[in-house]
């Protein structure tokens, strides 16, 4: 994703990443369906911890780093 600038796009293929991996998890024999299940609570868990760090009052405002200004590889 180097050169893509869209965080929707990101959004997008890591929800349908974590949904492929469920999926397939799903297919193992006896574990498989906790396995599935484990993933969603950990993905999950992981979403809410992000937005509750982005709400949380008292955030600095963190400005995008500089791009580089050498020539071009």
């Amino acid at each position: 994703f180097a050169g893509q600038g869209s965080d929707v796009l990101k959004l997008v293929l890591g929800v349908l990443l974590v949904v492929l991996v469920i999926r397939i998890a799903e297919w193992i024999p006896f574990a498989g369906g906790f396995i599935a299940w484990l993933l969603l609570l950990l993905s999950f868990a992981f979403a809410g911890g992000a937005i509750v760090l982005a709400l949380r009052p008292g955030t600095p405002d963190v400005e995008p780093a500089a791009a580089p200004t050498g020539p071009p590889l």
